[in-house]
């Protein structure tokens, strides 16, 4: 565990002037095994010490407190450690029964607005992006003892309503508008007619004016095709679990914009261009449009009275998680922040990247929109093929099967790192084995199978003969903690993945190397798969994936 070699390192008078943080940033682990368990570099020293990074190795392993290393030896510039094989199972153990193992300490407040679909539009892929992502950030951050809040801002203002209004009065009088199918077409209608009549742009500006001057009429509407969106976002929301502390759209500030711009007024901000209201900024960034030529307010305007309104809650940061694609709209909408004297700091874009499919092979009837409705049934699909293969007697076959099909999802999603453009690959996302969602839970089932079995009461529980693959299990176990705090700092929660998958790994070669039931070290053989399978159930939990214990 890498707290044992931090706090070795922090007694020495040495390094007295390192923290603890900086101590564990500084301390490694060896790609060789053969070089110990963690490794110290002395290069950081060498200036300072006036000495070699070879002698200060050299004497700091001299040095340091033997109580739970089996050795600490010198290295060329390194300090490398060995732990204790007894200790560290010991303690991997009673860390994974305390309730606040890898929680932090009470923190700052945090808001955290992710999945944001477009109301009367299909819940698509980008949207599933979002949602996955910032819930387990929410999940993680809230671990790790922030105050978090979760918002869904949903897109329910601007001018697509125009748009949707002029064509309900063309097409929609005619039939029922009662789900997200019906508002979709009409949106598509609307852009099939403007192809042939440029004017119905015009149009649209038009209608969605009237919206912002509160036409009885088209209020009505709008409510109207809000409540069926809602309606479908939250069937989506129920299947993955998630619930929002606050679901606010943009219509919600829309009384707060002419304050907006008054303050971007007195502040000299203001010029006109075009006809329309603009705030200039620095480099080669565009001029941000704070209000349209027909004084019709902008997406931009409505985030800044957002970013105002959320700033009088006193946060320590404001994550935005959403698509790489909005990346130069709020370095625009944060500048002018700044312009304003505010800690732009406070602010952070939280971007990832597309995800994708090789060869469109997911395009639907309804273009290019990928829903996720359709890709978690064609997992579920795969999957209870998978199970009837692998375990026919399984009970309630099809409901494992959705969870199983949705863990895939899930962590296929959250396991590359969230800047990169994803490929969804069905073979590697749907595998029983490498790194996917159904490998994962297979292996916590199979843990859990094991203690279903067991009478822990019998054979040895002491703390001798430990095989290494019982050590390297509680390594990792011990890891838990580091993987929570580098998730949160880094807004990461492919970190948490990897970790996750890594357990699951390490679990399996124990599985295959140390018999457990009947065995003399039965015991501690299921002391130790106890705390693993608290440990990857928490894991799993944060990602926003339910561990099963048959499958």
């Amino acid at each position: 565990m890498k707290l044992m070699v931090v706090n070795a390192l922090a007694e020495l008078r040495d390094l007295s002037t390192l923290s603890k943080e900086k101590l564990t940033d500084l301390v490694e682990i060896p790609k060789d095994s053969k070089l110990g368990d963690y490794a110290f570099p002395c290069f950081p020293l060498a200036s300072k010490l006036k000495k070699s990074p070879v002698q200060i190795a050299q004497e700091l392993a001299k040095a340091i407190s033997k109580d739970c290393f089996d050795k600490v030896e010198s290295s060329g510039p390194y300090v490398n450690f060995f732990i204790s094989k007894s200790i560290l199972v010991k303690q991997a153990i009673k860390n994974a029964s305390k309730a606040n193992f890898g929680k932090g300490k009470e923190r700052g407040k945090i808001l955290i607005d992710y999945s944001g679909p477009n109301v009367a539009k299909h819940f698509g892929i980008h949207n599933l992006r979002s949602t996955l992502i910032g819930h387990a950030l929410y999940n993680i951050l809230k671990f790790s003892g922030y105050k978090v809040r979760s918002i869904n801002h949903l897109g329910d203002w601007g001018t697509q309503f125009g748009k949707l209004i002029v064509s309900y009065n063309m097409f929609g009088k005619k039939s029922k508008i009662e789900d997200i199918e019906s508002l979709n077409k009409l949106y598509v209608k609307f852009h099939d007619c403007a192809e042939k009549d440029p004017k119905l742009e015009e149009k649209a500006r038009l209608e969605f004016k009237k919206l912002e001057s509160e036409d009885k009429e088209n209020l009505r509407l709008w409510k109207l095709f809000l409540k069926i969106s809602l309606k479908e976002f939250n069937k989506t929301y129920k299947i993955l679990g998630i619930k929002f502390d606050q679901t606010k759209g943009e219509s919600f500030y829309r009384d707060k914009i002419d304050n907006v711009f008054e303050l971007l007024k007195k502040n000299k901000l203001v010029e006109e261009s075009e006809g329309a209201m603009v705030v200039k900024l620095s480099g080669e960034k565009p001029p941000l449009i704070v209000k349209k030529s027909d004084e019709a307010s902008t997406y931009a305007t409505r985030d800044l009275a957002t970013i105002f309104e959320r700033l009088k809650e006193k946060p320590s940061k404001i994550l935005y998680v959403v698509d790489v694609a909005q990346s130069l709209h709020f370095e625009q909408v944060f500048e002018v922040v700044g312009k304003l004297g505010i800690d732009t700091d406070k602010l952070v874009h939280v971007k990832f990247g597309r995800l994708k499919f090789p060869d469109s092979q997911m395009s639907t009837r309804k273009g290019n929109v990928i829903l996720f409705e359709e890709l978690l049934s064609k997992a579920k699909e795969e999957i209870i093929k998978i199970i009837k293969d692998k375990n026919p007697e399984l009970k309630d076959k099809d409901k494992v099967a959705e969870h199983v099909a949705l863990s895939a999802i899930i962590f296929h999603d959250l396991r590359n790192f969230r800047t990169h453009d994803i490929i969804f690959d069905w073979s590697s996302a749907l595998s029983f084995e490498g790194r996917s969602g159904p490998y994962i839970l297979y292996t916590y089932a199979r843990a859990s199978s094991i203690l279903k079995k067991s009478n822990s009461k019998k054979g040895n529980s002491e703390f001798e003969d430990i095989h290494e693959k019982e050590f390297q299990l509680a390594k990792k176990i011990n890891e838990f903690p580091e993987m929570i705090s580098k998730s949160a700092r880094d807004y990461s929660p492919s970190t948490l993945s990897e970790y996750s998958y890594e357990l699951a790994q390490m679990f399996n070669e124990f599985y295959h190397a140390c018999p457990v039931i009947g065995d003399k070290n039965e015991g501690r053989r299921i002391a130790l798969l106890q705390a693993f399978c608290k440990i990857l159930a928490t894991s799993l939990d944060l990602l926003g994936i339910a561990p099963v214990k048959e499958m």
